[in-house]
């Protein structure tokens, strides 16, 4: 699938293909009929994406699950880390 937008402020340029938490990628699959995975405990995405990262858990996420959000993209750096596919990098 190829979106219509890219976001040239968001990392490198791509879409976010978080549709879940993400309302265009929402728009997006929806229009596609892709389903579209939640991956927050206990949040209902049937009407639209959860945009708040706030006291939410992370769900259908293998070892990220019941993590909150920061905890959450903390651990998924360090184990792509160990793996040597990936860097943690801070942008301001």
């Amino acid at each position: 699938w190829i979106g219509d937008y890219v976001l040239a402020s968001y990392g490198t340029g791509a879409v976010m293909a978080v549709p879940c938490g993400d309302q265009r990628d929402y728009d997006f699959a929806k229009h596609f009929n892709i389903s579209i995975p939640n991956i927050f405990d206990g949040v209902d995405i049937s009407e639209e994406a959860f945009a708040s990262k706030d006291n939410v858990k992370i769900a259908n996420s293998d070892f990220l699950d019941g993590l909150n959000y920061k905890k959450a993209t903390k651990r998924a750096i360090y184990e792509l880390e160990q793996i040597g596919q990936g860097q943690g990098k801070t942008n301001y």
